[in-house]
């Protein structure tokens, strides 16, 4: 059990660095986190997520911890990489086990804590792109879910 809350808190860590998609965790392998990068397609739109140094470091030990040598870093126990279905219940399970409300840790608004740290340094143009959106609206429909103060201690928690 400790073990899926170790992986479900570095997935969140990641998320809030990078801005990555639950879905798009199948491309988070050991040769792009030793790249440092990792080049994602979504709706016909490409964006480049770069993995900062802690992060793959802690993605690195992580997966030497467990004898990911190659390929995805985060498994199931089936094996078979992580995504949206199994990441849901994770991030309900984990906001049980940290006495908050399962649908306040959600992937959507991990993104949207990333997206707000994003605007606080950049133009809304650089945080469309890392997001990989075309459309500047991406924003608006972020600012429409009504979170209040979601993720304020997340940090605190990890």
């Amino acid at each position: 059990m400790a073990d899926d809350y170790e992986k479900t808190a570095l997935i969140i860590r990641l998320i809030i660095a990078t801005g990555i998609r639950t879905s798009e965790l199948p491309s988070v392998t050991i040769e792009a986190v030793v790249e440092g990068y990792v080049e994602l397609e979504f709706l016909k739109n490409t964006r480049v997520v770069i993995f900062p140094d802690d992060i793959s470091d802690q993605i690195l030990k992580y997966a030497s911890e467990r004898g990911i040598t190659s390929g995805a870093v985060f498994l199931t126990l089936n094996g078979i990489p992580c995504g949206k279905g199994s990441m849901f219940h994770a991030f309900g399970k984990l906001a049980a086990a940290a006495g908050i409300e399962p649908e306040r840790l959600t992937c959507d608004a991990l993104r949207k804590y990333y997206s707000d740290k994003q605007m606080a340094e950049r133009n809304i143009s650089i945080v469309q792109s890392l997001l990989g959106y075309k459309n500047v609206n991406f924003y608006v429909e972020f600012n429409r879910q009504d979170d209040g103060a979601l993720l304020k201690n997340l940090e605190d928690l990890f």
